[in-house]
């Protein structure tokens, strides 16, 4: 989604961009909510809540009310987080910054377990299917040098020879 935004951003400052990229993700989060409350489908994961209270109101013939909460809710929500998130960040920013290998990799094992638990009846499945997306998010442009990493670049080798 944000994707769209990479080549109008892309030569703006910092003070045009990030506004820019919030306003576009706020956006979507909110309007995430019309096809979950009018419909029942979520576009985003963002809704998936919004579709239990959301459509059964819509089906007692309160969709308006029910877009009306959900608008005031998003818009009360971005404000709240806004202001957690600014007050956070000059606290925050000294711990992030000593972060290393070792506290991104407890992060990653942290995540992966997460997974696993919240699998149900089959963590060990969810394990695997939390290990298979990692393995896939590390196959690509390898972002200290720019380039695609090595299976990518013999992959695309072996195709042109």
């Amino acid at each position: 989604m944000l994707g769209i935004l990479v080549p109008i951003i892309f030569r703006l400052h910092a003070e045009q961009g990030l506004p820019l990229l919030l306003g576009f993700v706020a956006a979507g989060v909110m309007g995430d909510s019309i096809p979950a409350i009018l419909l029942g489908i979520p576009g985003s994961a963002s809704s998936q809540a919004t579709v239990i209270d959301g459509y059964a109101m819509t089906r007692k013939g309160e969709a308006s009310r029910a877009l009306g909460a959900s608008f005031s809710a998003s818009m009360l929500g971005g404000l709240f987080g806004a202001m957690v998130l600014t007050l956070a960040i000059p606290v925050m920013r000294p711990i992030v910054l000593i972060f290393g290998p070792p506290e991104f990799f407890m992060m990653v094992l942290w995540g992966l377990s997460m997974i696993a638990i919240l699998s149900g009846s089959s963590p060990l499945k969810g394990f695997i299917a939390g290990g298979l997306g990692l393995l896939m998010g590390m196959i690509g442009v390898d972002p200290n040098l720019g380039i695609a990493s090595r299976v990518l670049k013999n992959a695309m080798d072996s195709t042109h020879s």
